[in-house]
Protein backbone atom coordinates (compact mmCIF):
# COMPACT_ATOMS: atom_id res chain seq x y z
CA UNK A 1 0.00 0.00 0.00
CA UNK A 2 1.41 3.43 -1.01
CA UNK A 3 2.30 5.82 1.81
CA UNK A 4 0.67 9.24 1.63
CA UNK A 5 3.27 12.01 1.50
CA UNK A 6 3.22 15.06 3.78
CA UNK A 7 2.62 17.27 0.75
CA UNK A 8 -0.47 15.29 -0.23
CA UNK A 9 -1.75 15.50 3.33
CA UNK A 10 -1.29 19.28 3.34
CA UNK A 11 -3.11 19.64 0.02
CA UNK A 12 -5.97 17.46 1.26
CA UNK A 13 -6.19 19.48 4.46
CA UNK A 14 -6.24 22.81 2.57
CA UNK A 15 -8.98 21.56 0.25
CA UNK A 16 -10.98 20.43 3.24
CA UNK A 17 -10.61 23.82 4.95
CA UNK A 18 -11.65 25.71 1.81
CA UNK A 19 -14.65 23.41 1.39
CA UNK A 20 -15.72 24.01 4.99
CA UNK A 21 -15.39 27.78 4.55
CA UNK A 22 -17.50 27.71 1.39
CA UNK A 23 -20.22 25.64 3.06
CA UNK A 24 -20.11 27.88 6.12
CA UNK A 25 -20.40 30.99 3.94
CA UNK A 26 -23.56 29.82 2.22
CA UNK A 27 -25.13 28.63 5.47
CA UNK A 28 -24.25 31.93 7.12
CA UNK A 29 -25.83 33.83 4.24
CA UNK A 30 -28.96 31.71 4.40
CA UNK A 31 -29.44 32.07 8.15
CA UNK A 32 -28.66 35.78 8.65
CA UNK A 33 -29.96 38.88 6.83
CA UNK A 34 -27.75 39.65 3.84
CA UNK A 35 -27.45 43.41 4.37
CA UNK A 36 -26.36 42.99 7.97
CA UNK A 37 -23.69 40.46 7.03
CA UNK A 38 -22.36 42.71 4.26
CA UNK A 39 -22.30 45.65 6.65
CA UNK A 40 -20.32 43.60 9.16
CA UNK A 41 -17.93 42.55 6.41
CA UNK A 42 -17.29 46.16 5.38
CA UNK A 43 -16.45 47.05 8.98
CA UNK A 44 -14.13 44.08 9.38
CA UNK A 45 -10.50 45.05 9.95
CA UNK A 46 -8.89 41.87 11.26
CA UNK A 47 -9.87 38.71 9.37
CA UNK A 48 -9.60 40.28 5.93
CA UNK A 49 -8.52 37.15 4.05
CA UNK A 50 -11.39 35.10 5.42
CA UNK A 51 -13.86 37.94 4.81
CA UNK A 52 -12.58 38.32 1.27
CA UNK A 53 -13.09 34.61 0.57
CA UNK A 54 -16.57 34.74 2.04
CA UNK A 55 -17.58 37.73 -0.08
CA UNK A 56 -16.11 36.24 -3.26
CA UNK A 57 -18.21 33.13 -2.76
CA UNK A 58 -21.33 35.17 -2.16
CA UNK A 59 -20.60 37.33 -5.23
CA UNK A 60 -20.38 34.20 -7.39
CA UNK A 61 -23.60 32.82 -5.97
CA UNK A 62 -25.51 36.12 -6.12
CA UNK A 63 -23.88 38.21 -8.90
CA UNK A 64 -26.80 40.63 -9.02
CA UNK A 65 -26.35 41.59 -5.36
CA UNK A 66 -24.26 44.68 -6.03
CA UNK A 67 -23.71 45.51 -2.37
CA UNK A 68 -21.51 42.42 -2.18
CA UNK A 69 -19.29 43.86 -4.92
CA UNK A 70 -18.96 47.13 -3.01
CA UNK A 71 -18.10 45.24 0.18
CA UNK A 72 -15.51 43.17 -1.67
CA UNK A 73 -13.98 46.33 -3.13
CA UNK A 74 -13.79 47.72 0.41
CA UNK A 75 -11.87 44.67 1.61
CA UNK A 76 -9.40 44.90 -1.28
CA UNK A 77 -8.85 48.58 -0.48
CA UNK A 78 -8.00 47.66 3.10
CA UNK A 79 -5.59 45.04 1.78
CA UNK A 80 -3.99 47.58 -0.55
CA UNK A 81 -4.94 45.65 -3.69
CA UNK A 82 -6.24 48.52 -5.82
CA UNK A 83 -6.42 46.50 -9.03
CA UNK A 84 -8.78 43.94 -7.52
CA UNK A 85 -10.70 46.70 -5.76
CA UNK A 86 -11.41 48.16 -9.19
CA UNK A 87 -12.13 44.79 -10.78
CA UNK A 88 -14.75 44.14 -8.10
CA UNK A 89 -16.75 47.05 -9.50
CA UNK A 90 -16.81 45.79 -13.10
CA UNK A 91 -20.27 44.16 -12.68
CA UNK A 92 -21.60 47.68 -12.05
CA UNK A 93 -20.08 49.20 -15.19
CA UNK A 94 -23.37 49.50 -17.07
CA UNK A 95 -25.69 49.91 -14.11
CA UNK A 96 -28.49 52.41 -14.73
CA UNK A 97 -29.80 52.72 -11.19
CA UNK A 98 -28.95 56.26 -10.06
CA UNK A 99 -28.15 55.35 -6.45
CA UNK A 100 -25.90 52.45 -7.40
CA UNK A 101 -24.12 54.39 -10.14
CA UNK A 102 -23.50 57.22 -7.68
CA UNK A 103 -22.01 54.77 -5.19
CA UNK A 104 -19.92 53.17 -7.95
CA UNK A 105 -18.46 56.58 -8.83
CA UNK A 106 -17.67 57.14 -5.16
CA UNK A 107 -15.76 53.88 -5.01
CA UNK A 108 -13.79 54.72 -8.15
CA UNK A 109 -12.85 58.01 -6.51
CA UNK A 110 -11.84 56.15 -3.35
CA UNK A 111 -9.58 53.86 -5.36
CA UNK A 112 -7.84 56.94 -6.78
CA UNK A 113 -7.64 58.39 -3.27
CA UNK A 114 -5.98 55.25 -1.90
CA UNK A 115 -3.45 55.33 -4.74
CA UNK A 116 -2.14 58.88 -4.33
CA UNK A 117 1.09 59.84 -2.61
CA UNK A 118 3.49 62.79 -2.58
CA UNK A 119 4.66 61.98 -6.11
CA UNK A 120 1.24 61.48 -7.69
CA UNK A 121 0.22 63.37 -10.80
CA UNK A 122 -1.41 66.73 -10.14
CA UNK A 123 -4.42 65.72 -12.23
CA UNK A 124 -5.30 63.04 -9.66
CA UNK A 125 -5.49 65.67 -6.92
CA UNK A 126 -7.58 67.94 -9.15
CA UNK A 127 -9.95 65.08 -9.96
CA UNK A 128 -10.39 64.24 -6.28
CA UNK A 129 -10.94 67.85 -5.23
CA UNK A 130 -13.57 68.33 -7.93
CA UNK A 131 -15.31 65.07 -7.13
CA UNK A 132 -15.44 65.49 -3.35
CA UNK A 133 -16.69 69.08 -3.67
CA UNK A 134 -19.38 68.20 -6.21
CA UNK A 135 -23.13 68.24 -5.66
CA UNK A 136 -23.17 64.58 -6.66
CA UNK A 137 -20.89 63.69 -3.76
CA UNK A 138 -22.76 65.87 -1.27
CA UNK A 139 -25.99 64.10 -2.13
CA UNK A 140 -24.44 60.84 -0.91
CA UNK A 141 -25.91 59.54 2.37
CA UNK A 142 -22.41 58.59 3.58
CA UNK A 143 -20.73 61.86 2.62
CA UNK A 144 -19.46 62.70 6.10
CA UNK A 145 -17.66 59.37 6.48
CA UNK A 146 -16.03 59.53 3.08
CA UNK A 147 -15.20 63.23 3.03
CA UNK A 148 -13.17 62.74 6.21
CA UNK A 149 -11.44 59.79 4.57
CA UNK A 150 -10.41 62.20 1.80
CA UNK A 151 -9.39 64.99 4.18
CA UNK A 152 -7.35 62.73 6.44
CA UNK A 153 -5.49 61.36 3.41
CA UNK A 154 -4.55 64.91 2.43
CA UNK A 155 -3.46 65.65 5.99
CA UNK A 156 -1.35 62.47 6.04
CA UNK A 157 0.48 63.86 3.00
CA UNK A 158 0.98 67.20 4.79
CA UNK A 159 -1.37 68.87 2.30
CA UNK A 160 -3.07 71.03 4.92
CA UNK A 161 -3.69 73.97 2.61
CA UNK A 162 -5.08 71.69 -0.09
CA UNK A 163 -7.53 70.38 2.49
CA UNK A 164 -8.50 73.86 3.67
CA UNK A 165 -8.96 75.11 0.10
CA UNK A 166 -11.10 72.09 -0.64
CA UNK A 167 -13.35 72.96 2.30
CA UNK A 168 -13.86 76.49 0.97
CA UNK A 169 -14.71 75.13 -2.48
CA UNK A 170 -17.11 72.56 -1.03
CA UNK A 171 -18.74 75.24 1.11
CA UNK A 172 -19.82 77.01 -2.07
CA UNK A 173 -21.33 73.79 -3.40
CA UNK A 174 -23.11 72.67 -0.24
CA UNK A 175 -26.83 73.42 -0.35
CA UNK A 176 -27.97 72.76 3.20
CA UNK A 177 -26.68 74.23 6.43
CA UNK A 178 -25.49 70.93 7.92
CA UNK A 179 -23.23 70.38 4.92
CA UNK A 180 -21.88 73.90 5.31
CA UNK A 181 -21.11 73.15 8.96
CA UNK A 182 -19.24 70.05 7.86
CA UNK A 183 -17.17 72.16 5.46
CA UNK A 184 -16.41 74.64 8.23
CA UNK A 185 -15.20 71.82 10.50
CA UNK A 186 -12.90 70.57 7.76
CA UNK A 187 -11.56 74.06 7.13
CA UNK A 188 -10.85 74.70 10.81
CA UNK A 189 -9.39 71.23 11.34
CA UNK A 190 -7.03 71.65 8.38
CA UNK A 191 -6.05 75.15 9.45
CA UNK A 192 -5.19 73.98 12.95
CA UNK A 193 -3.42 70.83 11.77
CA UNK A 194 -1.15 72.84 9.49
CA UNK A 195 -0.90 75.88 11.76
CA UNK A 196 -2.19 78.00 8.89
CA UNK A 197 -3.92 80.65 10.98
CA UNK A 198 -2.25 83.70 9.45
CA UNK A 199 -2.67 82.42 5.91
CA UNK A 200 -6.29 81.34 6.25
CA UNK A 201 -7.76 84.05 8.45
CA UNK A 202 -8.88 86.11 5.44
CA UNK A 203 -10.56 83.06 3.97
CA UNK A 204 -12.41 82.61 7.24
CA UNK A 205 -13.46 86.28 7.15
CA UNK A 206 -15.10 85.70 3.77
CA UNK A 207 -17.64 83.14 4.99
CA UNK A 208 -17.77 83.42 8.79
CA UNK A 209 -21.03 85.39 8.57
CA UNK A 210 -22.84 82.26 7.35
CA UNK A 211 -22.54 80.80 10.84
CA UNK A 212 -23.87 83.66 12.97
CA UNK A 213 -27.00 81.63 13.66
CA UNK A 214 -25.27 78.50 14.95
CA UNK A 215 -23.77 78.51 18.45
CA UNK A 216 -21.38 75.61 17.93
CA UNK A 217 -19.95 76.97 14.68
CA UNK A 218 -19.78 80.53 15.99
CA UNK A 219 -17.85 79.39 19.07
CA UNK A 220 -15.39 77.48 16.88
CA UNK A 221 -14.85 80.55 14.72
CA UNK A 222 -14.25 82.79 17.73
CA UNK A 223 -11.75 80.26 19.13
CA UNK A 224 -9.98 80.20 15.78
CA UNK A 225 -9.68 84.00 15.71
CA UNK A 226 -8.17 83.87 19.19
CA UNK A 227 -5.77 81.07 18.20
CA UNK A 228 -4.74 83.22 15.25
CA UNK A 229 -3.98 86.01 17.73
CA UNK A 230 -6.77 88.14 16.32
CA UNK A 231 -8.66 89.17 19.48
CA UNK A 232 -10.24 92.18 17.77
CA UNK A 233 -11.74 89.98 15.06
CA UNK A 234 -13.03 87.59 17.73
CA UNK A 235 -14.63 90.47 19.63
CA UNK A 236 -16.10 91.98 16.47
CA UNK A 237 -17.57 88.63 15.43
CA UNK A 238 -19.09 88.07 18.87
CA UNK A 239 -20.53 91.59 18.87
CA UNK A 240 -22.23 91.05 15.50
CA UNK A 241 -23.83 87.87 16.79
CA UNK A 242 -25.13 89.61 19.90
CA UNK A 243 -26.56 92.47 17.82
CA UNK A 244 -28.15 90.04 15.40
CA UNK A 245 -29.85 88.33 18.31
CA UNK A 246 -30.81 91.72 19.76
CA UNK A 247 -28.87 91.10 22.94
CA UNK A 248 -26.86 94.29 22.41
Amino acid sequence: MRNVSDRELLIARDIEIIFIIIIFSFLFWAVFPGKKIISNAVNENKNLDLTQLYLKNIAKKYPSNFEVHFALSDIYLKQGDLIKAKESLYPLSNIKDEVLSQKRDLYYARITLFSINEKSDKKDFIFLREYYSSKKFFSSPDKEKYVWEYVLKLISLSLWQESADFAVLALKTADNFEDKKLCLKIFLYSTRAGNLFKKNIRLLDSFAHIFYIDDESANDIIKTYLQAQEPYKAAEYAEKILKLRKIL
